[in-house]
């Protein structure tokens, strides 16, 4: 018996959950496989419309303009009485007049399908409007037309965010990643706006935990010393290239946080490990309270690309009153006679010629502050490592049974941390741990310093004034 092929006869229809136009000859959807799905039309009341009260217009309760509206977050269109998007859940907003004039969008208490109410951070206006929002995209242009129309701040001097160069790197590589397709017009727009709504709270988008604990489950031929307590954080799309600093010093916050003091002392105890632009925030403060740094800066970091090394981090610990030490490390240059036959060989191969040798006293120094420390064996935190051009942390060290040759498991902003857990977890012994596992060869540059942080408790008063002058250090005062 001949079965006969399934005809669809329809014309292009667009997917219900990406709102991509399909051709009629297809069944689902090209992009999300979606399949298709027909409409109905649904007979609605009145009742069926949620009604919202607001003070803004006088008490009456605002109707939707149109019978469908589309979605801020991903531009997905969906029904009248429809309270939250049907694709990514994020609430409806109403529209709103202002005294100003100016087109604004107002957020509300919208409940869900369930009847729970959903709190919403809000954006308010510094303007005498005092307009709110929910988008910082929507709260940047009505900041925009306020400045085009040469209104003045009144009486309302709220802080707000303004257009970083940590945002414009972040949004440019979310454009690029959507040219090259990599990356849907919907997970595009989400992207952004988490990233947005995020600015100011934890860092979680790119920190990583649990690698310290799997390291150390598995190490069997070599005696290892390891903090287990350390999250890694990775440079992620709005601090690539230039980012090392902040995240190496987010590391040792990560453990400093396992103590209650720590984390009470730090960011005026909010309990968590800030983004990049707070803490640049953060080191303009401390630059006010006397702490060095700005004349390197010129005085402003805030919304620039600005690297900071050893001393900015040892700066920003001293103003909550952790004393941080800095170390520094020289290596001898080798001879000239060497380092014209490396230039030779250089010309017929990639490798770059060495001009120094191995830094061993830094490697020694490290071993002996991991297997004796200073400050006492329960508090040994990680060391922030700086060389030219680049900056790690220091998280173990350990030594080969056989050879005894010590090697250094460092932690560097460049590897993405998702990647290197999962590579950890299924291959120990291969190119996973060659990442994180630097022997003496692998330091070979002419300067090294170590960014040590040397006690328990927190500094206040005139020990804490002390810690405005720092010198470079060969041993723990």
């Amino acid at each position: 018996m001949n079965i006969p092929f399934l005809t669809v006869h329809f014309k292009e229809w667009n997917c219900g959950q990406c709102t991509y136009v399909n051709s009629r000859s297809k069944t689902s959807c090209c992009v999300c496989g979606h399949p298709y799905t027909k409409e109905r039309k649904r007979r609605t009341s009145r009742t069926d419309i949620p009604a919202y009260e607001s003070s803004r217009s006088g008490g009456h309760s605002p109707r939707y303009s149109e019978s469908h509206w589309n979605c801020s977050a991903c531009t997905l269109e969906n029904h009248e009485q429809a309270r939250t998007c049907r694709a990514c859940d994020s609430p409806r907003m109403l529209m709103a007049p202002t005294s100003c004039g100016v087109s604004m969008e107002s957020p509300r208490d919208v409940s869900d399908d369930d009847g729970r109410t959903m709190n919403v951070e809000e954006w308010v206006c510094p303007y005498d409007c005092g307009a709110t929002f929910i988008e910082l995209i929507l709260f940047n242009e009505h900041m925009a037309l306020h400045q085009s129309q040469g209104s003045g701040l009144g009486s309302r001097h709220e802080e707000f965010i303004i257009d970083t160069d940590y945002v414009s790197q972040y949004k440019t590589y979310i454009k690029h990643m959507r040219k090259r397709g990599r990356m849907s017009k919907m997970a595009a727009s989400m992207e952004i706006k988490e990233m947005e709504k995020n600015l100011r709270k934890a860092d979680y988008k790119t920190r990583t935990k649990g690698i310290p604990s799997i390291i150390n489950s598995t190490n069997k031929k070599r005696d290892l010393y390891i903090c287990r307590w350390v999250e890694h954080y990775f440079c992620g799309y709005g601090d690539a290239g230039w980012g090392c600093g902040y995240r190496n010093f987010q590391m040792l916050c990560s453990y400093l946080f396992e103590f209650s003091h720590f984390k009470k002392a730090m960011f005026d105890g909010c309990g968590f490990i800030p983004t990049i632009p707070v803490l640049q925030e953060w080191i303009e403060q401390s630059w006010c309270d006397g702490f060095p740094g700005s004349d390197y800066f010129e005085g402003k970091l805030v919304g620039t690309k600005g690297k900071i090394g050893t001393n900015d981090v040892a700066a920003l610990f001293r103003f909550f009153g952790v004393k941080m030490d800095i170390f520094d490390f020289t290596s001898p240059k080798l001879p000239d006679a060497v380092i014209r036959a490396q230039e030779e060989e250089s010309k017929y191969s990639k490798r770059k010629p060495v001009l120094y040798e191995p830094s061993v006293d830094l490697l020694e120094w490290v071993w002996k502050y991991f297997t004796c420390p200073p400050v006492g064996k329960k508090f040994i935190p990680p060391l922030y490592l700086q060389h030219p051009g680049h900056s790690r942390t220091i998280v173990g060290a350990e030594k080969d049974r056989k050879t005894g040759e010590i090697s250094l498991i460092i932690f560097d902003p460049a590897h993405i941390g998702p990647r290197l857990k999962d590579a950890l977890r299924f291959d120990m012994s291969g190119d996973a741990m060659k990442d994180i596992r630097l022997q003496a060869r692998h330091f070979v540059h002419g300067r090294y310093q170590l960014g040590v942080i040397a006690c328990f408790d927190i500094l206040k008063g005139e020990e804490r004034e002390k810690l405005k002058s720092m010198d470079f250090v060969d041993e723990f005062s």
